[in-house]
């Protein structure tokens, strides 16, 4: 109550500079934005969201917008890439007030959320039944950073003709240690993203199989909880090397030759720089979303039901209460999220390998079985897949998982 009465009363104090700015809009249209600087996706997400957007939508250009980063900072080199093509702001006290006080007062026109204009949903058209990429990041590397990252390359053991590809898994570490007090409803905790988490070690069978083909295979990520142990010097942690950087990140994900990884904002990096994006462990409850990372191919956990044993098919996911929960299961529900086992991701990678090469891996009756599973989701789900392209599953993984089709 204390709190509330203390805002109600800064709102109060610039209720004049609010109805002024109001005031002078027909002279001057002054729009506020707070850029979602503290989460690696949404970052790099809405500063190219909005300049793909900015000639297409009237709100994005018919005024003077004030940009300002959130509390916290991600990626500084996603910051210093921004910076050059848009003015933002520090963080401050004062225009989070203001920004919050233009919402108390309902004067909503001068407040711009960049979410409306994720580069997700529109960087992409139906084009003879694919879809095709539109336009070039707006965010580039200087000629400076490009010989940098170049002799880090050396440093890793990469040649010049080399390629790589990027591996990543998500676990609790990162925002339990940069963001322990975000969500106070769960007394500083993140558990409740639990779910989504798997082991580095998921990656064994895909390391090898790609540093056979000749790949280098760079597992990415910052304050990971684990290091992934290996002899192959092909096979590099890199985020547990001395080199691990903020630029080196966005570095190595815009040039490999695709993200391999789990339902986490590090895949948006590699989408933005035209890199395909591979996907192990995403959670049943995030595949509404899926369409929108058009990920090239993926495979999904299972959920089992603990008191039978049983893992429950597609329909009785989507009629149950946890069907698009983002909370941990096990405890609430009585159900549990099953990691895909070696045989999955071992035909996945197969599927990744005979697709980068440009051979097709579905056949008539694999392309039935897929359209059937997003038949019964569409007709379950209370969160549809939109558009008339549906996200590509990974086809062993559907032949191995019939039961998921079981309508009983």
């Amino acid at each position: 109550m204390i709190k509330k009465i203390i805002k109600f009363s800064i709102y109060l104090l610039l209720s004049p500079v609010v109805y002024f700015i109001c005031l002078i809009k027909p002279i001057k249209f002054i729009r506020f934005c707070e850029i979602f600087s503290g989460r690696f996706g949404e970052f790099i997400s809405q500063v190219e969201g909005f300049f793909y957007n900015k000639d297409k939508y009237k709100e994005l250009s018919d005024s003077k917008i004030i940009f300002f980063y959130g509390p916290s900072i991600s990626n500084h080199q996603i910051k210093i890439m921004s910076e050059r093509v848009i003015l933002i702001k520090p963080y401050s006290f004062f225009l989070k007030l203001l920004y919050g006080a233009f919402l108390f007062y309902k004067k909503n026109d001068h407040i711009l959320n960049l979410d409306k204009f994720n580069f997700n949903d529109s960087f992409y058209l139906v084009k003879d039944k694919r879809k095709t990429q539109l336009s070039f990041p707006h965010l580039s590397f200087t000629e400076k950073e490009l010989e940098y990252g170049k002799e880090v390359e050396k440093k890793l053991g990469i040649k010049p003709n080399d390629k790589w590809i990027c591996i990543h898994n998500r676990d609790s570490l990162y925002l339990n240690r940069n963001f322990p007090n975000q969500w106070p409803k769960n007394a500083g905790s993140w558990e409740y993203h639990d779910h989504r988490n798997f082991p580095v070690e998921n990656f064994k069978l895909a390391s090898e199989f790609f540093a056979e083909k000749g790949f280098f295979v760079l597992r990415m990520g910052q304050d990971v909880e684990t290091k992934f142990n290996n002899n192959n010097p092909k096979i590099i942690d890199y985020a547990n090397t001395k080199f691990r950087s903020d630029f080196m990140d966005i570095y190595l994900l815009s040039k490999c030759e695709f993200l391999l990884g789990g339902d986490s904002g590090v895949h948006v990096v590699p989408f933005v720089f035209n890199r395909a994006v591979y996907g192990i462990n995403y959670t049943f409850s995030l595949l509404w979303q899926v369409h929108k990372l058009y990920l090239k191919l993926f495979i999904f956990k299972r959920i089992k039901n603990l008191e039978t044993g049983k893992l429950l098919s597609a329909k009785e996911i989507l009629k149950s209460a946890f069907a698009h929960s983002y909370s941990d299961l096990s405890v609430k529900y009585n159900v549990q999220t099953i990691n895909n086992n070696e045989e999955d991701i071992k035909c996945l990678t197969s599927e990744i390998h005979k697709q980068i090469k440009g051979e097709e891996i579905f056949d008539k009756e694999d392309l039935k079985i897929s359209d059937e599973f997003w038949k019964i989701y569409e007709k379950f789900s209370n969160k549809k897949i939109t558009g008339p392209l549906k996200p590509k599953i990974s086809p062993s993984f559907l032949r191995n998982n019939l039961d998921l089709l079981n309508l009983s």
